[in-house]
């Protein structure tokens, strides 16, 4: 059965949410909101799952509204650009620029 192996995968969390939605419809299923809420989590991407988790939602549209919010915020983080010029380091973020010179280290790396 699709539904069951549902995932996000490389859609965005709104088109993962749209089409839960429509294959609920389609195989005319009516679960509670709880159920929803489980379904759709247990789809989502790994990085996108373990933050939502740590929250607590009272409805499956503040739990999607929530999950497109991280998944914007993921999604900005890795836009981040970190270009080496010599010893200089440049590094732009979101639109701002910052210079560093000499070592850099690093030691909390996030992929």
């Amino acid at each position: 059965m699709k539904l069951q192996r549902l995932q996000q995968g490389l859609r965005s969390v709104d088109e993962y949410f749209k089409d839960l939605e429509s294959t609920l419809t389609k195989i005319d299923m009516h679960e509670n909101e709880e159920s929803k809420i489980a379904r759709f989590v247990s789809g989502l991407r790994r990085e996108i799952q373990d933050v939502v988790e740590l929250y607590e939602y009272s409805s499956l549209k503040k739990l999607v509204h929530l999950a497109i919010k991280v998944e914007s915020q993921r999604q900005s983080e890795e836009e981040c650009e970190l270009p080496c010029e010599g010893d200089l380091l440049v590094i732009r973020c979101k639109g701002k620029t910052f210079f560093t010179q000499g070592a850099l280290s690093i030691t909390n790396c996030v992929p």
